[in-house]
């Protein structure tokens, strides 16, 4: 059987006095220490302590300060370039904002100075060659009861159409309905037969009464006659063949050979137009016409009045740049012989449903016409007079489609037209605003024959006539922009604009969002800085501190000890 046994020994060193062991049954002995090596062993930890560890500590030092040097150099460089790269940032945030807030006085700035009809210039180039489709379709009224008139009816008309013309009116037979021919007939008011009339009202002419009685209020004619080839009337025609009538119908009474409404105007100009090149009143003077045919006003037998013969504005195909919304479009119309002025309506068209567009008339031609007119002097609103422009003065009337913005009882004296719709027969132009470019454009008007009893006339088909006015031919002409020119403005002028409005929004955004993060670390790193200053230990306070690794006293067996 084992037994531990404590066997504490005097004068044994104290690591091993303390240790308790497992003793075997027999008796041990222990051999005394090797005092030489010991003695060899205390004199390498002496001179490790003097020598060695005070050069490593030393070293240690050098290295702690060259350390603490490197990252005093780093944050110096770190601080530098937060702040410039915060300056940077704010620079680029300011330039940003301010483009984006002047980027639109930047493009009129450069859209005035290249908006001048001169040699070099692209705007000559596109108002000289404008690339445009245009496309005019026309409606023929035919009056269905020409005999229930004479006798007091009302006119009842049958529309037919498109009749679609490309360009400067070459028929397209396929964009037309599938009835509709140029050969087609139709029955139209008499031109010559109204003419007549008018000068046997006069006492001075009662002699005309006998061509008045040899003519028929209506006449049939084909479609290409009434508009561009021209019909031979049956009278004038017979009457002004003969030898001495014939220099009184060309010299005097200046008839035409042939009647048509747009008789040799096909493939012809509205006149010579002489306009501003917009060099003057920084662009707002550009198109501005300053004469028309080297007149510099309307002819004073057209209209009465000052304001009424003036050529204002220009001829549509030429419009200065930034149009304001409250300001009048002022567009002079060769066909209508007049100015007509328009007034912003919406984004996307404008107007010319205005006061100051209606009642153009001259009181030595007016007529009553209705019942319901309370004078004579004009015809009721919406209907504008054009006889007096025209060669020979016919008795034509000039509207808007469906007789719009003309009173109810004027659209209730013809049966057989529709209600007037705003957005169907109004006039529309778009305008690009900045550019002062049309867009597209629908002018739309109705071409009406001024049905007239006269005075003091008692013939047979004009003792219950109806004064009325017939409609003979409705015009929708369409002009828009090619697609070449349209996506090059879309190219060079609005999306440029966007992408650069919404890059200064990025740049504006991204730079406040840099300077909020770099801010943010900079704050941070000086915090951190000071918080390390504040509990570090100044370097001329350090002691180099050795900790010997074994005692410098060891107690031998013997009860000898070996110091230093």
């Amino acid at each position: 059987m084992s037994v531990i046994v404590l066997n504490l020994r005097k004068n044994a060193p104290p690591a091993i006095a303390s240790r308790p062991q497992l003793l075997p049954p027999r008796r041990r002995h222990l051999q005394p220490p090797n005092t030489r090596r010991l003695s060899i062993l205390k004199t390498a930890i002496y001179f490790a302590t003097l020598v060695i560890f005070p050069v490593i500590d030393q070293k240690m030092g050098e290295r702690k300060i060259t350390k603490k040097y490197l990252l005093s150099t780093l944050q110096e460089r770190w601080r530098q370039v937060a702040v410039a790269s915060i300056f940077t940032l704010v620079g680029i945030f300011l330039i940003s904002v301010a483009l984006f807030f002047s980027l639109d006085s930047i493009i009129e700035f450069y859209i005035r100075k290249t908006s001048v009809l001169t040699e070099g210039t692209i705007i000559l180039d596109k108002w000289s060659d404008p690339k445009y489709f245009i496309r005019t379709q026309m409606y023929t009224y035919s009056v269905r009861n020409p005999d229930e008139i004479t006798h007091g009816a009302i006119p009842s008309v049958k529309r037919m159409g498109p009749y679609s013309f490309d360009q400067s009116y070459f028929f397209n037979e396929e964009a037309s309905c599938a009835e509709c021919f140029l050969y087609n007939r139709i029955w139209i008011p008499n031109l010559v037969y109204q003419k007549f009339v008018e000068a046997a009202s006069k006492p001075a002419m009662r002699p005309a009464l006998a061509a008045v009685a040899a003519q028929t209020p209506f006449l049939e004619v084909e479609v290409a006659e009434l508009l561009f080839e021209g019909y031979k009337d049956p009278f004038l025609d017979q009457i002004c063949s003969l030898p001495v009538v014939n220099f009184v119908c060309e010299q005097i009474l200046h008839l035409p050979d042939r009647i048509g409404l747009f008789f040799k105007k096909n493939g012809t100009s509205n006149g010579v137009f002489e306009v501003e090149d917009g060099s003057t009143e920084n662009s707002e003077s550009l198109g501005r016409i300053v004469s028309w045919n080297g007149e510099k006003n309307l002819p004073d037998y057209w209209w009465e009045g000052a304001q009424a013969l003036q050529i204002n504005g220009t001829d549509g195909s030429l419009l200065p740049p930034y149009i304001d919304k409250n300001e009048r479009l002022h567009v002079f119309v060769a066909d209508m012989c007049r100015s007509l002025d328009f007034v912003f309506q919406k984004e996307d068209n404008w107007d010319w449903s205005m006061d100051s567009n209606k009642g153009f008339c001259n009181s030595d031609n007016a007529k009553k016409m209705f019942p319901e007119q309370k004078s004579s002097d004009c015809l009721p609103s919406g209907l504008l007079d054009v006889s007096r422009c025209q060669k020979g003065e016919p008795p034509i009337v000039v509207s808007q489609p469906n007789f719009l913005y003309a009173p109810e009882f004027v659209q209730k004296s013809i049966e057989g037209i529709r209600q007037p719709v705003q957005e169907l027969d109004q006039i529309e132009i778009d305008i690009e605003p900045r550019l002062g470019t049309l867009l597209q454009a629908h002018r739309r008007f109705l071409i009406s024959i001024s049905m007239w009893r006269g005075v003091n006339i008692s013939l047979s088909d004009l003792r219950n006539f109806r004064n009325s006015i017939v409609p003979v031919v409705e015009v929708d002409e369409h002009i828009h922009i090619d697609e070449a020119n349209f996506d090059l403005i879309k190219t060079k002028l609005v999306r440029t604009q966007k992408v650069v409005s919404w890059g200064c929004v990025f740049a504006a955004a991204f730079s406040l969002l840099s300077i909020a993060v770099v801010t943010t670390m900079f704050i941070r790193r000086q915090i951190s800085n000071s918080d390390s200053e504040k509990f570090s230990v100044p370097d001329g306070s350090r002691r180099s501190k050795v900790i010997s690794p074994i005692p410098l006293s060891v107690p031998m067996s013997n009860g000898t000890d070996i110091r230093q």
